[in-house]
């Protein structure tokens, strides 16, 4: 799950095939990623299947229902 992107990949996933629409596409849906030495932006499965603006919210295992009163 933690396996690099190919380039195809990278097309298909954001639907641009230039380097600068990739990386808006991936900043805009808040997809972590790297930006290699060539310029082109690389990311795995893991930040694309768990967007960094999900991985802070905490989940409780139930609902607090002595808070309901």
């Amino acid at each position: 799950m933690s396996e690099l992107l190919s380039k195809d990949e990278m097309v298909e996933l954001t639907g641009a095939a230039t380097r600068a629409k990739q990386i808006k596409v991936l900043r805009d849906a808040n997809i972590s990623f790297v930006i290699r030495v060539d310029g082109w932006p690389r990311t795995t499965w893991y930040n694309v299947n768990n967007p960094s603006h999900l991985r802070a919210i905490k989940m409780e295992d139930e609902p607090n229902f002595g808070a309901i009163g």
